[in-house]
Order: structure tokens, then C-alpha cells, then sequence
């Protein structure tokens, strides 16, 4: 029935405590449990203590795993549930029970033991048949997408140069012209060199694009504790699908994201050293300004 399949879902289950706790024991010694002739004869005495049933194991006043699980909780919490059962009403046991599972849960356990690593962001963090189905969904959305997408990226990466070559051309040819318009000013001349610069430079970062495509996969898969095919899920399966199409993409993210910073980049040293410029130059402006002035002002007098 219903009530039996919560009871058994979790180790302090009163089915268990009631039918076959009582007759297993520790397999190992426990050192909150002094060994006993009467109950662990027949078994080594190490000097590191004694092997209680299961039950006595989980239910022992101050040594067994549930009080020890008790007092590992925060004491504000049973104060707040305190004031919680008062005020809707409930169960003691029931809220203490229900504390004591999330306690020991197998999530809580495995984040208590050193952390949970988290594939992505794909899903909740506790994952649910639902993420699953659409984690299954996802992968098969994303192969079929692949069939069509890859293709077009293939294409889209052997064009990236000849574009390259296209626009290095144009910025030739308006350089002239542009430096004109702008009367030379040097905060153009310098946002210029940044461009052509940065225009050569994309060839770098296709190339580190295509080194990442071509090996991080077997960066990642050819060792010992990795394998490229996963049991749990296609995990592997669906990151590999999606990481083609994010090293596909990073043929134009990268270059993107390097034009903007160094044009960004260029234009702030323009600025400043066209304002550095005028500075140093402004008080023999003025030096010069003032000698006219003085001689007019003679004349007029």
C-alpha cells in the first residue's frame, strides 16, 4: 500500500526497524558501540568497538545515527517549527520524521560529503523525471537540429576569410577618406590602427575556434576517468551536441567580442592622447595668443 512504499523510502523506516532491523548488524565495528559478548560473539574484538544490530545502530539515545542526525541540525529550526505546529496545528513526530529524511537523504548526503557537481544549468538542481523527459526531448531536438545547422557552419567557417580579406580591402580604401573627413584628428588616426589591427588579428582567433572544436571533445574524453559514452542519461550525448553548436558559434562570437573590446579599446587611447596633446600644447597657445593680444591693445592705445 501507499503508506508501506513512503515508510521503506528511507533508512529510519518503521517497517524496517520492526521486521528486519533487529536481526542484521554492522559489518564493521562501530566506536559508539562497545563490543558485547552476548550480541557480537563469533566476531572479532579489534578494540574499536562492536557491531549492533541495525536497529540499535539507528535508534540508540544519544549515540545512534538518528540522535547524532538530530543534533547536526541547526536548534532554531525545531524552535521555528515549534511555532509552526502551534500556529497550523500537526504532528510532532511528523515534522520531526520529515526533518530527520531530508537529513539523510541520498541529495544531502552526497552535498554533506564533499559537494554536487552540477552538469549545467539545464533542469533543477534535484532532478525530476520531468527535467529528464525534457533532457531526452532536448538531445533529440538538438540531433535533428545538427543535421541541418552543422552544414550551414561548415559553409559559414570557410567564407569567415574570404569576408576578412573583403573588408580589409574596404578599410583601404575608405582609410584615405575617412582621415580627411576627421581633419586628421589623432583620436581617429589611432581608432583606425585598431581596427586594421584588429581586422589581421581574426585570423587568431578562428584558428584557437578550430583547435577548441577539433580537440577539446578528446581533451575531455581520452583518459582514464572519463569515457565518452555515459550510462546515466546521455549526458555525454547531449553535451557533445550542444558543444558543436557552441564551437560552431564561437567562429562569429569571438571575433565579435574582439572587435568590440579593442575598437572600445582604441577609441579610449584616441581620446586620450588627443586630449594629451592639447594639453601639452594649450599653455604655448596661449603664451602666443597673449603676445597678439598685447601688441593690439598698444596699437589701439
Amino acid at each position: 500500500d501507499k503508506a508501506t512504499l513512503r515508510d521503506i523510502e528511507w533508512i529510519g523506516s518503521k517497517t524496517f526497524l520492526g521486521s528486519y532491523y533487529g536481526s542484521l548488524q554492522s559489518k564493521t565495528p562501530r566506536a559508539a558501540f562497545p563490543w558485547s559478548e552476548s550480541r557480537d560473539s563469533g566476531r572479532p574484538d579489534t578494540g574499536r568497538g562492536g557491531y549492533p544490530t541495525c536497529s540499535e545502530w539507528w535508534s540508540k539515545a544519544e549515540t545512534g545515527l538518528q540522535a547524532r542526525v538530530v543534533d547536526q541540525a541547526d536548534p532554531g529550526l525545531w524552535t521555528r517549527l515549534s511555532a509552526a505546529m502551534s500556529m497550523i496545528g500537526g504532528n510532532a513526530t511528523d515534522y520531526r520524521e520529515a526533518v530527520i529524511r531530508r537529513l539523510v537523504s541520498p541529495e544531502s548526503l552526497t552535498v554533506s560529503q564533499g559537494g554536487h557537481v552540477y552538469a549545467g544549468y539545464g533542469g533543477n538542481a534535484d532532478f525530476t523525471l520531468d527535467n529528464s523527459v525534457s533532457r531526452v526531448a532536448a538531445i533529440g531536438g538538438t540531433a535533428l537540429g545538427s543535421v541541418a545547422a552543422f552544414p550551414a557552419f561548415d559553409a559559414m567557417r570557410q567564407a569567415l576569410p574570404m569576408v576578412q580579406a573583403v573588408l580589409l580591402m574596404a578599410v583601404v580604401v575608405v582609410l584615405p577618406l575617412i582621415l580627411a573627413f576627421s581633419a586628421y584628428e589623432i583620436k581617429t588616426v589611432i581608432t583606425l590602427t585598431f581596427v586594421v589591427f584588429a581586422l589581421n588579428f581574426l585570423t587568431f582567433w578562428w584558428e584557437l575556434a578550430r583547435w577548441l572544436d577539433s580537440w577539446l571533445l578528446t581533451a575531455l574524453y581520452s583518459s582514464d576517468t572519463h569515457s565518452s559514452f555515459n550510462m546515466a542519461g546521455f549526458q555525454n550525448s547531449s553535451d557533445d551536441l550542444i558543444m558543436n553548436f557552441v564551437m560552431a558559434s564561437m567562429f562569429l562570437v569571438l571575433p565579435a567580442f574582439w572587435m568590440g573590446a579593442l575598437s572600445w579599446a582604441g577609441v579610449r587611447i584616441g581620446g586620450s592622447l588627443e586630449a594629451a596633446f592639447k594639453t601639452g600644447t594649450n599653455d604655448v597657445q596661449k603664451a602666443g595668443g597673449e603676445a597678439v593680444n598685447t601688441a593690439k591693445s598698444a596699437v589701439k592705445l
